[in-house]
């Protein structure tokens, strides 16, 4: 079966939404509200950008996250929640000093707003990296989410987290994944292969693009 990165965070997106699992992009924040914003996910998005990522590689994340929030079906499923609105950010990772917050949080609840985080998402530039710590991401995506609670609050929180090799830098990986897990926060692995030597042993669905192969996003950790 063939299908886009995008077609993948798309069923990733609605499944998340589906489930009441927090959706989080990274995008631009504006100065703290008096009032709190209340959604019905927060998710936050992490992007290998690692030195194993060359700039096409790069190219596709970024696109197949803006197609997913262009999906007509994923903007239903967000604007038909029970508070209609999800809170979405988005974050580089490779090596723990180059970690990097690339889009703050951004109210998503119409075309609109999708529209415009997809834009943002498809204008970000790659960060620069160095090796790959998957520990590191999942340690910066639950910051952001726990920093955020006086601003935004949601009764559930997802870390999307996409990439194309193992934890070889920063904390250990079950360390920061179980730590992560204990916050109520669901874990979701999209990874992004070229070939097939890699540590991420998931079921791998071929893309169109560069033999690339990336996994389907039914899996939760």
């Amino acid at each position: 079966m063939t299908m886009s990165l995008g077609t993948n965070k798309s069923r990733r997106l609605l499944r998340s939404i589906a489930f009441g699992a927090p959706v989080t992009v990274l995008l631009a924040w504006s100065p703290p509200a008096l009032a709190v914003e209340q959604v019905d996910l927060k998710l936050v998005i992490a992007t290998d950008v690692s030195g194993s990522i060359n700039d096409e590689e790069a190219r596709i994340q970024r696109e197949g996250t803006a197609e997913a929030f262009l999906d007509p079906d994923v903007v239903k499923a967000i604007s038909s929640g029970s508070l209609g609105r999800i809170a979405v950010s988005m974050i580089d990772f490779s090596s723990p000093e180059y970690d990097k917050v690339v889009i703050d949080w951004h109210i998503i609840r119409d075309k609109a707003s999708a529209t415009a985080f997809a834009e943002q998402v498809r204008n970000t530039p790659r960060s620069p990296g160095r090796r790959t710590s998957v520990s590191s991401a999942l340690e910066l995506g639950s910051l952001l989410i726990e920093s955020s609670e006086k601003d935004i609050v949601a009764t559930r929180k997802v870390i999307d987290v996409s990439g194309d090799g193992p934890n070889n830098d920063g904390n250990p990986m079950r360390e920061a994944h179980d730590r992560v897990i204990g916050q109520g926060i669901v874990v979701n692995g999209l990874p992004v292969l070229c070939g097939t030597n890699s540590s991420w042993r998931f079921p791998r669905t071929r893309c169109p693009s560069n033999r690339r192969r990336i996994r389907p996003p039914e899996m939760s950790c």
